[in-house]
């Protein structure tokens, strides 16, 4: 990852890596490992080509709790070298893991101190041949990179790790472009909700900005709406490929802590059938509290629509399994459903946009959904 406040220089210590990078950075190392395993897991396949890029690689290295520790462009050659160590000790026949690294950083500075970080490490000899650096633009370089892949294997197997810092440096015209001309890529893209919200306007400079996230004026007024509500999340890491979330079923879903090591972050979360069903019995837990204490803080009742704005940073759950859930609720006692008008929906199995969301008046008395009853 790389913005203007993470700057590198040869002969000065690396910048420091936050907390929340730290746990992006255990989510990219697992995510690799992982990736490389079930590729690998068919015991008559003999090889694998794979393209791996970093469109945003920084220095590729930072101080972290007064100790060295890795960049992602590090990260990404130690998993690829632990990987051919596991191969070579679980075959019987040699396995040929024929990895690239395409590493792109637009400032010349970080690029020469990435270049000497790698060249002080075991994979310097890397350098040239499996390992490119780019000093560019990623979106610049990208015709190159597609056009490198392409030529490599006719699988086209490749993961994009985009760490941009913001949410602007990637257009979703650009993420569109790698799914439809390559036939196997994976994407990872970090995308800051929280800058995003904190800077919302409706004016035109601000309209200008979010253009490469195809934000419309409508969009944004609806955002706005919800500005000032308190939010937890900072990042959602999606892989656009295959559908993997890394997080939990429910709400929170990436749940960081920076007071807990960085390796907390949850088993990856694929979106089947198994997965729909954990949703679904995570949200019937999660859901109740969070109605109970909007309905109590906030002037107007709870609907559907800003309930789901109010957690679908923290979700994987979309809003027909909300709207499910919450029928769920009401059929058991635990909140009541209104049309905007005031009329009562207690048998409905369809729930509108604009329908209004309370706890119930009168809950069952065995019911174990926060808060107590105190009926």
């Amino acid at each position: 990852m790389n913005i203007d406040k993470y700057e590198w220089t040869i002969g000065q210590a690396p910048p420091p890596l936050e907390a929340h990078s730290a746990a992006k950075h255990a989510v990219f190392r697992s995510y690799i490992e992982r990736y490389i395993e079930v590729l690998t897991s068919n015991p008559r396949r003999e090889a694998l080509g794979l393209t791996l890029i970093d469109g945003f690689a920084g220095g590729g290295e930072y101080t972290f709790k007064d100790a060295m520790v890795p960049g992602s462009p590090m990260i990404l050659l130690q998993e690829v070298a632990c990987a051919r160590a596991r191969l070579s000790i679980q075959r019987r026949k040699p396995f040929h893991l024929n990895a690239e690294f395409i590493f792109v950083e637009r400032s010349t500075a970080n690029k020469e101190f990435l270049e000497y970080t790698i060249r002080r490490s075991e994979y310097k000899s890397l350098l040239g041949d499996s390992v490119h650096l780019l000093n560019t633009e990623f979106e610049q370089a990208l015709p190159q990179i597609l056009a490198r892949i392409r030529a490599r294997t006719r699988a086209h197997r490749s993961i994009f790790f985009l760490d941009q810092y913001g949410y602007s440096q990637v257009s979703l015209e650009t993420i569109r472009t790698i799914l439809t001309s390559l036939n196997s890529p994976e994407i990872v893209l970090t995308f800051n909700v929280d800058w995003l919200i904190s800077f919302l306007s409706a004016d035109d400079e601000f309209l200008k900005a979010v253009k490469p996230v195809e934000l419309e004026l409508n969009d944004i007024k609806r955002m706005l709406a919800f500005k000032t509500e308190p939010r937890d999340g900072r990042w959602l890491i999606q892989n656009q490929n295959h559908f993997t979330h890394h997080g939990r079923a429910g709400l929170k879903m990436l749940g960081f802590d920076p007071e807990q090591e960085s390796q907390q972050m949850p088993m990856d979360f694929l979106f089947d059938d198994n997965a729909e069903a954990r949703t679904t019995k995570a949200l019937m837990s999660d859901l109740p509290p969070l109605i109970f204490e909007r309905s109590a803080q906030i002037s107007a009742p709870p609907t559907l629509e800003n309930l789901f704005a109010h957690v679908c940073n923290e979700t994987p759950a979309t809003t027909k399994q909300i709207a499910q859930v919450i029928v769920n609720l009401r059929n058991e006692g635990e909140i009541e459903i209104f049309t905007k008008d005031g009329g009562a929906k207690p048998r409905s199995e369809q729930i509108a946009w604009t329908d209004v969301i309370l706890p119930a008046r009168q809950r069952s008395l065995l019911s174990t959904v926060w808060p107590p009853n105190r009926s």
